[in-house]
């Protein structure tokens, strides 16, 4: 049995791997493109572990980091072209992922501090109050009264990275939770799962490839960081804590984010077709709110009241990314730039379709 199991393929539409960005995603790479019984790299792969945070100082806008984590984490989803699976519980590769995990929390943890004090109260009603970066509102109101069609695009990019995968990272916690944050962590994910078809028509509507990974090449460190924080802790038992409160936080955000998408794009003239997904995910986000923060995260934090600190820093985790993703977008296009690392995304920049 263990035999036939080592001789699966990756599925019919896994991505490509991307290139390189450094000595990280370097290592990974060329580990993953041979198969797992090659041995050639395994002695780099402990040199890259061991040297792991060398020159990364600023572990949330570390291109090569966030990539080489998400190259990692991709393993357990669809994985990529022509990748042996063996490679997925790989010890030597998951030796590195941990380090690299080490250094990323360690930079959540120094950006969080950083954040409000929510103060004293009840788990639900800090949650709610917590102040969210200014970037992040400010970003939502620029795509609301001010994005031009490319803009639009790219946000569709950015957001689709995010969207299509993190449904799959929330089934992760599942098995996790019993009870009633169970069940509610289902029925925020059955809700989400269920728009996803949406989604895919609003990118093929203006143009877009609605395959996840599709754009991974293109993504800047702060767009992999929001994608990578939910496999970060849904893959992990001991995430259960931060999974619920990333869970909660991004629910709280997702309203105002969706409402202002679908806003700009009845303003650049879209109908229906492109403007559901938003839309429909403004309102159902919205109402899903008490769920997540109140049956899932605030109901999680009585039954397991040690992990209340936990809750509570992955809702703080979900603002520090938000807020550097919203910081990135508004300094690009506020310098008439893209907001991605290349603008060869298969649309012209001027705006013609």
């Amino acid at each position: 049995m263990p035999h036939e199991l080592s001789h699966g393929s990756e599925p019919a539409d896994s991505p490509p791997l991307p290139p390189p960005e450094g000595p990280l995603t370097e290592a990974v790479t060329r580990a993953i493109v041979r198969p797992a019984s090659d041995h050639r790299d395994r002695a780099s792969l402990e040199r890259v572990t061991e040297n792991a945070a060398e020159g990364v100082e600023a572990p949330l806008d570390n291109l090569d980091l966030q990539l080489a984590l998400n190259l990692c984490y991709e393993l357990h989803y669809l994985s990529f072209r022509g990748v042996d699976p063996a490679w997925e519980w790989d010890p030597e590769l998951l030796a590195l992922r941990s380090r690299m995990e080490s250094i990323f929390l360690g930079g959540l943890d120094r950006k969080a501090a950083e954040l409000p004090d929510p103060g004293p109260g009840d788990l639900p009603g800090t949650l709610v109050g917590m102040k969210a970066p200014d970037a992040i509102g400010e970003l939502a109101g620029f795509v609301e009264r001010e994005s031009d069609l490319p803009q639009m695009r790219e946000l569709l990019i950015h957001r689709s990275a995010e969207r299509l995968r993190r449904c799959d990272a929330w089934l992760w916690t599942l098995p996790r939770l019993q009870g009633r944050t169970r069940t509610a962590l289902a029925l925020i994910e059955g809700d989400e799962n269920a728009r996803l078809g949406q989604l895919g028509r609003s990118l093929r509507s203006v143009g877009l490839d609605d395959r996840v990974g599709a754009y991974r090449d293109l993504l800047p460190p702060g767009t992999l960081c929001l994608v990578n924080l939910y496999s970060l802790f849904c893959l992990k038992r001991q995430g259960r804590g931060a999974a619920a409160g990333h869970v909660a936080m991004a629910k709280i955000l997702s309203g105002r984010e969706d409402r202002a998408c679908g806003r700009a794009m009845r303003r650049l003239g879209f109908g229906d077709e492109t403007t559901g997904y938003c839309e429909d995910s403004a309102v159902s986000s919205e109402a899903m709110v008490e769920v997540a923060v109140v049956d899932l995260a605030g109901r999680l934090a009585t039954e397991e009241p040690m992990l209340a600190g936990s809750i509570l820093f992955g809702a703080r985790a979900a603002l520090v990314a938000q807020g550097r993703f919203s910081e990135w977008m508004l300094d690009r296009w506020k310098s008439g730039s893209s907001s991605l690392l290349t603008e060869s995304v298969g649309f012209d920049r001027s705006g013609d379709s």
